[in-house]
């Protein structure tokens, strides 16, 4: 045995190899580090679907000092050995090791040469690392593959695609939502740490696995950055799968990033990760966080762990409802002429993450949200839980927005039992007894006597424990979630209406500014027209600014006078100033261009008469 192979020998554990100084007449051996990796991992019966070589393995051996000595050894010809191996080292790590694997090391200098003419071809254009050339996905995406045919296509690599294109599976892309690229599912690797165990959650929809993904391949959360990821995998029953329905997931959350919505780390499709055997068929991955457990399960059982003293559990009750209003709110938002919805709230869709601020609620599974225009939100398609979703999912009324304030009604009404309860046994479990596991919306006056008992017994609480009225506040406010479609608040409204309650000597600037930050104009042509945000504010006692400030946006006391405010809030009319003021033709065309980017008809002004377009 040579000196390289027993100090490969002597530092080999379970693949890894702990470098040591490398002086330069030692030559390390590197692709028999790479192969001794594949070995071990073939060894300890690790699937081909897991089978990869990690980023972190290439920056053990490709350290400048071994890979200036390879060169040494194996590139005599080349003048600046320690210049190539700096570049290696920062730029073509993977390029380089699929060509030690497939014996073709010698190429890396002349891949070099051409990327630095390419490179330097265009004025000002800095030199462009192998490593990007070849993996950077389409539009600068994440690290991907390459493809075949621009394998084919390089001068120095057409002539072994074949061989390059079959190795550069073993190095497994970065995962991210820039994209949602779909990977050959005969040939995909999973760049996880082990193979997937343990099956934390499942539907209809498909299965969720826990996954330990090496943070090379993902960009974790600041506030959580455990390497343990959910891995949602949906599965479809038909031949040819709506893809861009199924992707809909994962648009909605993208479009609304939120504190109290769980995020997505990435989302890709390729085989699934369980099995045995390989098979051809595309299925959908959506990673996420691992959250430590969903609502349902808190509300059941007390978690072993619990941190919170009396006071502080309710006061993590109440930031929950703030932020879960807040999260919601921000999914109705028009953002750049589209609304979203998420169309199945409910305790199991509502997660639990430990970060830095401590514990915190998000909302989870939007597998039936979307995104819509937001003069067009009416659905009849949303897929609830029947036990949780309002009475018109039921009866093919349309449906969408509001869908969601009575869902998350219900929530709120289980959290104020939570507030009053805890886990006692005369709390949540008592009232689920009673409902059976009915929809709740078939349970109105079984919700009627709860809330009714609800008040009664925090005017008891606050008699005996000095509290203040914020819980018969918060009751009034979740009957208002719970009634009729027409007749329920938007979220902007239950948003201040939290803030006001959590905040009872906040001054009327506050509550104002409040209302800024989260309040929509209404729409013209929609049904949320006969909603009456102007008379609960009157009913709730709002102040004479804050009343003025929904006139402005175009909610008013009546319907028709709501009409004219909202037809003058869409309407440019450049002939409201002197005649001798009117603005040249170009910036008129750029005021009409941007009016009709936000609505449907533009109403013009003209001297000699009205037209419409």
């Amino acid at each position: 045995m040579d000196s390289t192979e027993s100090l490969q020998a002597q530092n080999m554990t379970d693949g890894f190899s702990v470098m040591p100084a490398v002086s330069q007449s030692l030559t390390v051996d590197l692709k028999g580090r790479l192969q001794a990796h594949l070995d071990g991992l073939k060894k300890d019966k690790i699937g081909d679907r897991f089978r990869f070589i990690p980023r972190k393995l290439l920056r053990q051996l490709f350290t400048l000092e071994n890979l200036t000595a390879y060169l040494k050894r194996y590139l005599p010809d080349v003048a600046e050995h320690k210049e190539l191996a700096s570049y290696i080292k920062d730029a073509a790590q993977q390029t380089f090791a699929i060509l030690l694997l497939i014996d073709e090391p010698m190429r890396i200098h002349a891949l070099k040469e051409e990327c630095s003419k390419a490179s330097t071809a265009e004025s000002g254009m800095k030199e462009t690392g192998i490593d990007e050339v070849l993996f950077m996905g389409q539009n600068g995406g994440a690290r991907s593959y390459c493809s075949k045919q621009k394998l084919e296509q390089n001068p120095q690599l057409g002539d072994i695609a074949e061989k390059f294109d079959a190795t550069q599976y073993l190095f497994p892309p970065f995962l991210s939502t820039a994209d949602t690229p779909e990977y050959d599912p005969m040939r995909f690797v999973f760049p996880a740490e082990g193979p997937v165990k343990r099956r934390i959650g499942g539907g209809s929809f498909g299965v969720v696995w826990e996954m330990n993904i090496e943070n090379d391949y993902i960009e974790y959360s600041e506030d959580d950055p455990s390497t343990v990821v959910a891995c949602k995998i949906l599965k479809t029953s038909i031949e040819r799968p709506d893809w861009e329905m199924l992707k809909r997931e994962v648009n909605v959350v993208k479009a609304r990033q939120h504190p109290h919505v769980t995020p997505i780390y990435a989302s890709f499709m390729a085989c699934r990760p369980i099995h045995k055997d390989r098979d051809d068929k595309q299925r959908l991955h959506i990673m996420m966080p691992r959250a430590r457990m969903d609502m349902r399960t808190w509300m059941k059982e007390k978690p072993c762990d619990n941190e919170f003293s009396p006071e502080d559990f309710k006061e993590h009750i109440w930031i929950t409802i703030s932020g879960l209003i807040s999260a919601l709110t921000y999914i109705h938002r028009e953002i750049g002429g589209e609304v979203g919805y998420h169309g199945d709230i409910k305790p199991p869709n509502i997660l639990l993450f430990k970060e830095s601020r401590g514990y915190v609620w998000k909302l989870s599974d939007f597998g039936s949200a979307n995104l819509k225009p937001s003069e067009d939100t009416a659905t009849t398609t949303i897929q609830a839980s029947p036990q949780w979703a309002p009475e018109e999912f039921q009866d093919g009324q349309k449906h969408g927005r509001l869908g969601d304030i009575w869902s998350l009604g219900c929530v709120f009404f289980h959290l104020v039992i939570m507030l009053l309860y805890g886990w006692d046994e005369e709390g949540l479990k008592k009232f689920e007894k009673q409902v059976g596991g009915e929809a709740f919306h078939k349970n109105k006056q079984l919700l009627r006597r709860w809330i009714q008992h609800l008040e009664k017994e925090a005017q008891k609480q606050n008699e005996t424990q000095k509290q203040d009225m914020k819980v018969e506040k918060l009751l009034l406010l979740v009957q208002d979630m719970l009634r009729a479609q027409r007749l329920r608040p938007f979220s902007w409204e239950i948003d201040v209406g939290i803030y006001c309650i959590r905040n009872p000597t906040a001054k009327d600037d506050d509550i104002e500014q409040r209302l800024k930050s989260v309040i929509q104009r209404p729409r013209y042509n929609d049904r949320e027209i006969n909603h009456k945000p102007m008379e609960r504010a009157k009913r709730l006692g709002r102040q004479r600014q804050y009343l003025q400030f929904l006139r402005e946006r175009g909610w008013s006391e009546d319907q028709s006078s709501a009409r004219q405010q909202i037809t003058a809030a869409n309407t440019i009319s450049p002939f409201q100033v002197p005649k001798s003021e009117i603005p040249p033709r170009l910036d008129l065309i750029t005021r009409m261009t941007q009016a009709l980017d936000q609505n449907r008809m533009l109403v013009l002004h003209g001297l000699r008469g009205i037209g419409t377009h």
